[in-house]
């Protein structure tokens, strides 16, 4: 288990590559992990790897070059950095990620001592009464969306095309229940074009309000606002923290506090669905999801021991609070990197690795899809569509899903 443990944490290393979606580490690695350690440890270490990626993402998002010209759709942590404040920004995210974890453990840990005493599995329970209720959630979200929206046509149009996109990518018989089918997809309405921003940066970083030093606050309801979507995003799969945080920034008064209140979501949300999914409790679209996928494309079963659910949770958080000492060792070194080399160096690079890993598991079939997402991501750019409007890639999927909707 130790060396599991330990192979799980320096793969999440990786997590330090700009612009590469940790699940593309997963798909690749699991596989291997799975034939080494077996089921339950190799399960371990892919928990441990995540949360150290989890907690190299602070500082990939924070310091990743950003198109100027895209400064002001960028990441609030983006823009903190872009005045100066990165190692601020840095901190609120660090912060964020370990009070997820500490939530994410205490709220298993109750569930799981419920489902020892009463032998009722209450989180099933739970979750299959919520899961009616994700169409409904989905369609007041895309109709908050696109009223908000400035382009309404154009925000329509997108949700459209990524949807399909979707369909086409995870849905199609060539390629449905495979564990890479979600890499190109992810590659080509994310990765690639903030990759290619980079390459055709024209303009220089402008100056960002920040909030002074002195007046830096917690800002305890902020954080409060993000509990809550993170939770409600398991429990209404297909719509992402991002998503549901968007409907609260206007609560936020500058970068700081969006920042926060994001970032709460996001660790809370993705480290919950990670517990659920490893658990087997609920396939969610996160890295708990590419588990899932990899461990049933690999052995087609799960033998999980009753001591497996505890051992979970204590390297969840064993793993967060490492990752978290580990920031700053590595920062530095980081940050001189991102520094010495220049940043269209690394975006080429990145890219071409993306697409490497791409065309070695998908073939050409993941190319095209790898090549009509990059064409709505720009399209949508152009359009002035928010990136929310991706999020229908994965939760059309699942709507069809849910209603057992076949296409083929």
């Amino acid at each position: 288990m130790p060396e599991a443990l330990v192979t799980g944490v320096l793969l999440g290393l990786a997590g330090l590559i700009p612009g590469l979606h940790y699940a593309m580490i997963l798909l690749s690695a699991g596989p291997w992990i799975l034939t080494t350690f077996g089921i339950a440890n190799g399960m371990l270490a892919m928990v441990a790897s995540v949360c150290m990626a989890r907690a190299m993402h602070t500082l990939t998002v924070v310091y990743h070059p950003v198109a100027a010209d895209q400064l002001a759709s960028a990441d609030p942590a983006q823009r903190l950095r872009a005045a100066g404040q990165g190692r601020y920004a840095t901190e609120i995210m660090g912060e964020s990620l370990w009070l997820g974890a500490v939530v994410t453990v205490t709220i298993v840990g109750v569930l799981i001592l419920v489902n020892h005493i009463t032998g009722i599995d209450i989180i099933k329970v739970y979750l299959r009464y919520m899961h009616v209720l994700t169409v409904p959630a989905f369609v007041a979200w895309f109709v908050y969306t696109v009223f908000k929206a400035k382009n309404t046509w154009g925000t329509i149009l997108v949700f459209v095309a990524s949807g399909i996109l979707g369909v086409i990518a995870l849905e199609h018989p060539s390629v449905k229940g495979s564990a890479q089918a979600m890499t190109p997809l992810l590659s080509g309405l994310f990765g690639i074009p903030i990759l290619m921003s980079t390459l055709i940066e024209k303009k220089r970083h402008k100056p960002v309000e920040v909030e002074p030093v002195s007046t830096r606050k917690h800002h305890d309801e902020l954080s409060r606002f993000g509990l809550l979507a993170g939770i409600l995003s398991v429990s209404l799969p297909g719509l992402g923290t991002s998503s549901l945080v968007s409907t609260c920034q206007d609560l936020a008064q500058d970068d700081a506090q969006y920042l926060r209140m994001a970032s709460v979501a996001e660790s809370t949300g993705e480290l919950l669905a990670l517990a659920f999914g490893v658990l087997m409790i609920s396939d969610r679209s996160s890295d708990a999801a590419v588990i899932s996928r990899v461990i049933t494309a690999t052995t087609g079963e799960y033998a999980l021991g009753s001591q497996f659910p505890w051992a979970m949770l204590a390297v969840l958080i064993a793993a967060c609070w490492v990752s978290l000492k580990v920031i700053p060792f590595v920062g530095i070194p980081y940050r001189f990197l991102m520094w010495v080399i220049p940043s269209k160096i690394q975006s080429i690079a990145v890219a071409v690795g993306m697409l490497w890993i791409v065309w070695s598991h998908t073939g050409g079939w993941g190319i095209n899809v790898v090549v009509a997402g990059s064409l709505i991501h720009f399209g949508a750019r152009r359009l002035g569509v928010p990136n929310q409007a991706f999020f229908a890639c994965m939760i059309l999927p699942m709507c069809l899903s849910i209603f057992n909707i076949t296409l083929w």
